[in-house]
């Protein structure tokens, strides 16, 4: 759990590196402030924070074509939940879990976010 002050310092550097050091863009930031006793909707793996998404940028995503990255088992399940094919990003918690023994598979997995990316610009992951 983070404070929201210190979610914010990290969103604004992970957006600073992607925007600016790679070129990419972020359309917009969802996060889910409740804890696993809230058994709120938002909350991974459920579909809340997706269903906000496609509400607030359906015109602008094509779902259809889109995939979830995440680095941990609650990503994987909440892709899956939402029907998306799904990269799992080898970070540290990846890596320390590997995810060989999860019930939920990965379609793909990457390096990094940005060898993720790469997966479907080369046209060999998600199209």
């Amino acid at each position: 759990m983070l404070t929201e002050e210190t979610l914010g310092e990290i969103t604004r550097k992970m957006i600073g590196e992607i925007e600016n050091g790679s070129g990419g863009r972020i359309r917009a930031f969802y996060y889910c402030p409740h804890t696993p006793q809230d058994n709120c909707s938002c909350r991974k793996p459920r579909t809340g924070l997706l269903e906000t998404a496609v509400n607030d940028l359906a015109e602008q995503i094509d779902w259809d074509a889109a995939y979830m990255i995440g680095d941990q088992q609650s990503d994987v399940q909440v892709g899956r939940n939402f029907g998306l094919r799904v990269v799992l990003v080898l970070s540290r918690i990846a890596k320390e879990q590997d995810g060989s023994g999860w019930s939920v598979q990965p379609d793909y997995v990457a390096e990094d976010l940005l060898s993720a990316v790469e997966l479907r610009v080369l046209g060999m992951g998600p199209s």
